[in-house]
């Protein structure tokens, strides 16, 4: 399992929606606090990277932790015991991009 998240911190805001400027590490210690135990419990380990300074995007609150709480549990579902999946946050640009990176055993 590889896959990249990426949001675009120049996205102008559509008029009707409520976004707001959020630090994408916020939602991804939440993230850290809410399933890296669960991850745990299943045998799987949750390294997550983020960087030092704010990565801001534009949108709505509680997309973000609802989209990352989602590849967590596809995640917690296809990933074997003694893996661990890596989440690494860094901007690119005016990109804020999420690496997910599985690393273990190949399934047989």
């Amino acid at each position: 399992m590889h896959s990249s998240t990426f949001i675009h911190t120049a996205t102008p805001l559509a008029l009707g929606t409520a976004r707001e400027r959020i630090d994408v590490r916020q939602a991804l210690r939440a993230l850290s606090g809410t399933h890296a135990p669960r991850l745990a419990h299943l045998g799987i380990g949750f390294d997550l990277r983020l960087p030092e300074h704010p990565l801001d995007v534009h949108a709505v609150p509680d997309d973000l932790p609802r989209l990352f709480a989602h590849i967590a549990d596809v995640a917690a579902g296809v990933l074997r015991p003694d893996s661990t999946l890596h989440v690494l946050a860094r901007a690119e640009g005016q990109h804020a991009v999420i690496n997910w990176r599985d690393a273990g055993e190949a399934p047989p």
